[in-house]
């Protein structure tokens, strides 16, 4: 007879069927949640918990010395090196350190692996020694008859027992990895969550202590059912709390990869987390870990001072220390459990200080384009009115041609003074933008035109959002412009882009080599022109943050195309 039927085989049976199901319900969520390291984790740990009960069912059934020894040998060597690494695997995806398995680590743990399989399966008879038993003569247990077993020299067993004690220490490594995640991450974890991980991290060590002591026989094999207790626990606390779709490895990623700073409280204003950023921004020890708020926050305590009750905030602050002057978006909002109750806070400062220095800069630049206004609108067109009507008073004393050459010139400084206005302003930030309807816009703006027998025609329907009196003067611009370009009889049409609109005509167009000219300053082709016009244009455009470009039209004539352009119903 070579096998037995042994007691334990209901018990062992049930645990290996519940840790290949899990292990095969793993796979499937593997593959159907996109991969995740920490699933594959799991799946392997399950798999090689269930090997590992399936391995000790076969020594207990096993009635050979040989096969006894070899199951023995397998289980011992192999399979818990395979569920220690399994298991340190999944502790380290479980707390988002997977930056630890790498292909030197999983080559080390290949590498073991290979070598005690080589010795226990390949070379059976020296793995006997090395356990420190040879058979001599026959003996009876259980009823089953083999040799019996003898004790070899102790010095025999140091290899064995070296890669034992290694193999406990990557599974206590594994434990504390688990149990410092859970304790530093107790306020973000569900209380149940917490307290399954714990029972699937202790109910082996326990088992095994109670099997040391004495307490509980041997014969109940409660090794392999605190294995199907680990397995159980586990897929409990990741696919009951959803570990892996809420994840805490999942938020703990985000917090560590957040550029701004972000700060987690718990109920009594203690600090239970925190990424680099804000370790840099408060100075910070390294034992920050339930550090107060008020001590975490002292470089900066005026600032946080007055939030230090409040369970939501939305506000801007600006801290100030020796050296800089920085300015943030503070947002503080409450962690809630899924009871709604509260466990505590999170902050996070987004830094708005470029932000908040580029509209200092434009308000300054805004106000002394306001002070040119108002000095080109009033300190210089009064003289020339006062020049204007000198004019038309010598005009009544003689006809000479002098004097009308100079009220055109007049003219055309007043002509000057009107663009400049305008230009002045045209590149100052939007801030007030409303829907506008571009096909019923356009007529508006090219009834403002002097057009003579140029014809308009719009294939565009859409609605954008501008500043509608910034809008206008862009579009009268380019309307003037194709008429002076084009001629009398021009047709103008505006059509559609995917992000904006163009304006095109079919004059003569404008020759490749000066198209990025056409908006400098001063820029014409004609002598009585201003040469502000287009400039205008790409001032207008900057400002709404759009994007300009001249090109040909289908027809030859000159193609203007605004891009970048928000649609009010995006």
């Amino acid at each position: 007879m070579v096998y037995q039927i042994p007691p334990q085989l209901p018990i062992v049976g049930f645990v290996f069927v519940v840790l290949i199901s899990l292990a095969a319900y793993g796979g499937i969520q593997y593959h159907r949640l996109g991969h995740r390291p920490e699933l594959l984790a799991f799946v392997s740990l399950m798999f090689g918990l269930s090997l590992t009960t399936l391995g000790n069912l076969f020594v207990d059934a096993a009635t050979t010395v040989e096969l006894k020894l070899l199951g023995y040998n397998f289980v011992n060597t192999v399979l818990v090196l395979f569920s220690a690494y399994s298991l340190l695997w999944f502790a380290l995806a479980y707390s988002d350190n997977t930056d630890w398995v790498n292909r030197w680590t999983v080559g080390i743990a290949v590498g073991t692996i290979a070598v005690t399989s080589s010795a226990g399966v390949l070379s059976p008879e020296y793995m006997y020694e090395v356990n420190g038993l040879v058979s001599n003569g026959p003996v009876t247990i259980l009823g089953v008859t083999f040799k019996e077993w003898v004790t070899l020299d102790r010095s025999l067993k140091l290899p064995f027992r070296l890669l034992q004690v290694y193999a406990y220490t990557v599974i206590f490594v594994s434990v504390v990895i688990l149990v410092r995640y859970v304790l530093r991450n107790q306020s973000e974890l569900y209380l149940g969550e917490a307290v399954w991980l714990i029972i699937g991290i202790g109910a082996p060590p326990v088992a095994n202590s109670l099997l040391l002591v004495g307490i509980v026989p041997a014969e109940l094999n409660v090794t392999d059912a605190s294995f199907g207790i680990t397995g159980v626990a586990f897929a409990i606390a990741i696919f009951r709390y959803e570990m892996l779709q809420v994840a805490p490895v999942g938020r703990r990623q985000l917090v560590e990869q957040q550029n701004a700073p972000v700060v987690m409280l718990n109920e009594e204003s203690r600090v239970v987390d925190c990424n680099p950023s804000a370790r840099d921004l408060f100075n910070v020890p390294d034992d920050w870990w339930g550090m107060a708020a008020e001590e975490f926050f002292a470089k900066f305590p005026d600032q946080f001072q007055r939030f230090a009750d409040e369970p939501s905030v939305e506000t801007e602050i600006t801290m100030r220390d020796a050296s800089s002057i920085r300015h943030f978006d503070l947002d503080i909002s409450p962690i809630q459990n899924e009871r709604k109750t509260a466990r505590g806070r999170l902050i996070v400062l987004r830094e708005i200080t470029e932000q908040k220095v580029r509209e200092q800069r434009l308000q300054r630049q805004n106000e002394r384009l306001e002070q040119f206004a108002s000095v080109v609108s009033h300190d210089l067109r009064n003289p020339l009115h006062v020049v204007q009507g000198r004019l038309e008073l010598a005009k009544d004393d003689c006809g000479s041609e002098h004097l009308n050459v100079a009220a055109k010139s007049l003219n055309r400084s007043f002509e000057l003074i009107d663009d400049l206005l305008v230009l002045a302003r045209a590149g100052q930030d939007v801030s007030d933008r409303e829907p506008i309807t571009l096909s019923s816009f356009v007529d508006t703006c090219w009834g403002s035109v002097e057009t003579s027998e140029a014809a308009i025609r719009v294939d565009a329907e859409m609605t954008i959002l501008a500043d509608r009196s910034r809008f206008r003067q862009l579009l009268e611009n380019l309307f003037r412009n194709a008429v002076e370009h084009g001629g009398e009889k021009v047709t103008v049409r505006v059509g559609s882009l995917p992000d904006g609109f163009f304006v095109a005509d079919d004059g003569s167009g404008i020759p490749e080599e000066t198209r990025e000219e056409v908006f400098d300053h001063g820029y014409s082709e004609y002598e009585d022109g201003t040469g502000f016009g287009l400039s205008i244009v790409e001032q207008i455009v900057e400002a709404h943050d759009w994007e300009t470009r001249v090109t040909e039209a289908s027809n030859g004539g000159a193609r203007f195309e605004i891009t970048g352009v928000t649609l009010a119903d995006e």
